[in-house]
């Protein structure tokens, strides 16, 4: 069976193979084949994997699996968004070094973005790095044999210079599966608050 008439976790799996085996740019045609049908979640599972070997096609792919995504009900999410940062290290490899965890919301309803923060807090600190979200009870039981990791704290912050935003102590590690559901936690939380407003994360500390 050639490539072209695989579906699109075929192509993936086949990606999966080349990079298991070492050829990177291999991997990387099959991957882009693969998403060009499946489009976000497909992007979603090749930036977690180019992730697991710390490189830095990771960032853009992540962009494009956030850009992909729909949210609707007034709520978007830029594709910067926990942005992974990259090294060049030389010609042949760039190199995914870090995660910022960190997410802000530029809002007009800043009373209703900093509800929807504040209710989404727990639920982010029980997320995973393979992008899971544990119940209470759940995440309790885990926790007697961990075997993930997850934030280490959660910080919500309303300062009245910036615009509301949440930080997550990732050790800033680079995890874009732990990323796409923090993102999926804050878009739903802003749904139910009723906010509208861009999740972003600022290029500094400050929006």
């Amino acid at each position: 069976m050639t490539n072209s008439q695989n579906g699109p976790e075929q192509t993936l799996e086949l990606g999966r193979q080349q990079l298991r085996q070492g050829d990177r740019e291999a991997a990387e045609a099959l991957f882009r084949s693969a998403a060009r049908a499946g489009g976000p979640e497909v992007a979603w599972q090749v930036a977690d994997l180019w992730a697991s070997v710390a490189d830095g096609r990771a960032a853009e792919w992540q962009r494009l699996a956030i850009a992909g995504t729909a949210h609707g009900n007034g709520v978007e999410v830029d594709p910067d968004a926990l942005p992974i940062h990259t090294v060049d290290f030389d010609v042949d490899l760039c190199a995914a070094v870090d995660q910022r965890w960190e997410v802000a919301v530029r809002t007009d309803e800043r009373h209703r973005a900093l509800s929807a923060l504040t209710a989404a807090k727990p639920r982010l600190g029980r997320v995973t790095d393979a992008g899971r979200e544990y119940s209470e009870e759940e995440y309790a039981a885990a926790l007697d044999s961990v075997d993930f990791y997850s934030p280490n704290y959660v910080t919500v912050i309303d300062d009245p210079d910036t615009e509301p935003r949440v930080q997550l102590d990732c050790k800033d590690g680079v995890m874009p599966a732990m990323a796409r559901e923090v993102l999926r936690i804050l878009v739903e939380e802003m749904i139910a608050a009723g906010a509208t407003g861009v999740l972003l994360t600022p290029a500094t500390g400050r929006v």
